[in-house]
């Protein structure tokens, strides 16, 4: 169901705007879950549509910031993209619904449906998938389990192994493990959110010794720094977070089974989704066709970091276009 269409003029990245075709749509059934599809007006140039999914705790903003959008970006290149909200997260949260308390909703319902409807509109028989953090681990899920669906894999920060590299995260991860809270229960994102908003100065100094940063110091503008915590950060469950703590054995064996072509990308700085806790997607699919590849980055700037455009964003565009089509 269409629920916005209309022509908007949106900036990508810099200065310079562009006219966009922007429809928002209904996913059929319920819960409500929302997408929004984004393309040239004229209608995408590109044969293979692209899916988007956010990360934990977030929404499609993660992927679209009216100062630097990942989303724009990809449209731009003749991309018909669908930028597609987990049940519970932004626009579906304010419809009413709750996050799901795990990642089977994801992997089952709610992305197979989005790529349904992308396949349905474009007429295009697969999809590439570009999934960052939480979103990563959804698409390997998706594609181990329906690989006549996918054209491509392209993760950011996507930890398959949760906690590898980094004592703070192995410690967070047993500390949250041992909690006895309801998988349905929700994560506290709005207390996080606040105090990453409170203290996001001091997060930008490099010299700060904190085990933890959910960007690289200095990696974006404050404005767009602010505009993201905002905005982009929503809702979650533990039980999602538990999901990643436990994909490296849910999700593992089946995405080692998996040929789909897969680009996995990890930050060098990042200190959630360390390259240790990363690589292991890469060295655990045996498919023909696999490349990984660390960038100096942290782990919010992958996607919007002011260097995000000219070292992430032309690297995937570049992939994407390799192999558009194909298959």
């Amino acid at each position: 169901m269409i629920v916005e269409d209309g022509v908007v003029e949106q900036r990508v990245h810099g200065a310079a705007s562009q006219r966009f075709q922007k429809t928002v749509l209904r996913l059929p059934g319920d819960p409500p879950r929302f997408v929004v599809r984004k393309r040239l007006p004229g209608g995408a140039s590109r044969a293979t549509p692209v899916l988007l999914l956010h990360g934990f705790g977030q929404n499609r903003r993660a992927w679209h910031q009216a100062e630097r959008s990942f989303a724009n970006h990809l449209a731009a290149a003749g991309f018909d993209v669908f930028n597609t909200e987990l049940r519970g997260h932004g626009r579906s949260r304010r419809a009413g619904a709750s996050p799901s308390h795990g990642l089977e909703h994801a992997v089952d319902e709610d992305v197979p449906a989005a790529l349904a409807l992308a396949s349905s509109l474009t007429g295009a028989p697969r999809a590439f998938v570009l999934g960052h953090s939480l979103g990563g681990l959804i698409a390997y899920a998706v594609a181990a389990g329906s690989p006549d669906r996918v054209a491509g894999v392209v993760t950011l920060g996507a930890p398959l192994d949760f906690g590898r590299g980094s004592a703070t995260l192995s410690l967070l991860r047993a500390g949250i493990s041992r909690v006895r809270a309801a998988p349905h229960r929700a994560f506290p994102m709005a207390q996080v959110r606040a105090g990453l908003r409170r203290t996001a100065a001091a997060w930008d100094l490099p010299w700060l010794p904190v085990p933890l940063r959910a960007w690289a110091p200095g990696s974006m503008e404050p404005g767009l720094r602010d505009s993201y915590l905002g905005t982009a950060f929503d809702a979650g469950s533990f039980g999602q977070l538990r999901a990643v703590f436990d994909a490296g054995e849910t999700i593992s064996a089946r995405w080692s089974r998996c040929d789909v072509p897969a680009l996995i990308l990890a930050g060098s700085f990042d200190l959630l989704a360390p390259p240790a806790s990363v690589r292991p997607a890469h060295d655990r699919h045996l498919g023909s066709d696999r490349t990984y590849a660390e960038l100096p980055f942290g782990h919010g700037d992958l996607l919007l970091g002011r260097e995000a455009p000219a070292r992430v964003w032309s690297l995937v565009t570049r992939w994407l276009t390799a192999r558009d089509g194909l298959g």
